[in-house]
């Protein structure tokens, strides 16, 4: 049943593709253009100096005040507060390709490398604040509130996740093997770096077109605005909030937004997939993807109602 569903996917794909040519031709211009002209400008510098931190050592180094928080708060070691901070500061991925290096250089677990990654894989406050909350919704304080609802949730995860290690044991405690990681040296940080922004390119354009895809679906079915958001976050991030706020009232957007920022969307899925070294696995991180968009929306909603924006 697997591969007829996979074959006549297979088939349906390029037909409809054949069918809907310009629509097609006219997303991925979009997609392209906003990775030129936003994405690469805005997140290529952060991508090179998160590569430079994890890899010169001053993660681990600058993380060890922050030991003991981190063993109480979320049971990882203090060089995955770095990770952490990281991701909170330059959004995703950021924070888990920190993880991912950290356990590459052996200074976490598996096991708390999958965590981190899970605690830390958030939409950065330039693009909540600016992005979203000023340029979309019109209310900078909105985005405020979609990006805390959504931080608050990801650390409550941590700590649930830190309960559930110990309550099923120590997790994977191995290190992932580094033999492969070429030495420390600006011009490997550079072309690493270029790779990285290579692939969240790719990632952005093939689910931005997918997103528009799906939209267009849910239109023709006359889904509602909230339900034609969601399905586009689905896909892709900045498309389905960029649409939230053109169809549905600010506060409503805001909570839709911080349900897509929540889930995030496969682009980003993608794109931290992508960096994950082998041996670790996704399957926290989706769960805590997957229960972090109702609860995102439901707490910016109540802070929205509490704080009478």
């Amino acid at each position: 049943m697997k591969q007829i569903a996979i074959a006549f996917i297979t088939l349906l794909v390029p037909a409809m593709m054949l069918m809907h040519t310009g629509e097609l031709r006219d997303s991925t211009i979009r997609a392209l253009t906003l990775c030129a002209t936003t994405v690469i400008p805005s997140l290529f510098p952060f991508v090179v100096a998160n590569e430079f931190f994890t890899w010169s050592g001053a993660a681990e180094t600058l993380g060890r005040p922050l030991s003991g928080i981190m063993r109480r708060a979320f049971g990882l070691s203090g060089a995955c507060a770095s990770a952490i901070l990281t991701g909170l500061i330059c959004g995703f991925p950021s924070g888990a390709a920190c993880a991912f290096g950290l356990c590459l250089m052996g200074s976490c677990t598996a096991d708390e490398a999958e965590r981190c990654a899970a605690i830390a894989s958030v939409a950065s406050p330039a693009f909540a604040f600016g992005g979203i909350g000023g340029a979309m919704l019109g209310d900078v304080r909105l985005g405020v509130l979609a990006w805390c609802s959504n931080v608050a949730v990801s650390l409550a995860a941590g700590f649930i996740l830190k309960l559930g290690v110990k309550l099923g044991g120590n997790g994977n405690s191995t290190h992932v093997a580094t033999a492969d990681r070429e030495p420390f040296s600006l011009a490997a940080i550079i072309s690493s770096s270029a790779l990285i922004m290579l692939k969240i390119c790719a990632f952005i354009t093939v689910f931005a077109v997918a997103a528009d895809a799906a939209g267009m679906v849910a239109d023709m079915l006359g889904a509602d605005g909230t339900v034609g958001a969601l399905v586009r976050g689905i896909f892709e991030l900045t498309a389905a909030t960029d649409y939230a706020a053109r169809c549905l009232p600010a506060r409503s957007a805001a909570v839709a937004a911080a349900a897509i920022m929540g889930w995030s969307g496969l682009s980003v899925h993608m794109q931290i997939a992508s960096l994950m070294p082998k041996g670790l696995s996704m399957k926290r991180y989706y769960i805590v993807k997957l229960l972090s968009a109702p609860a995102s929306a439901a707490l910016c909603a109540l802070l929205i109602l509490l704080l009478g924006i």
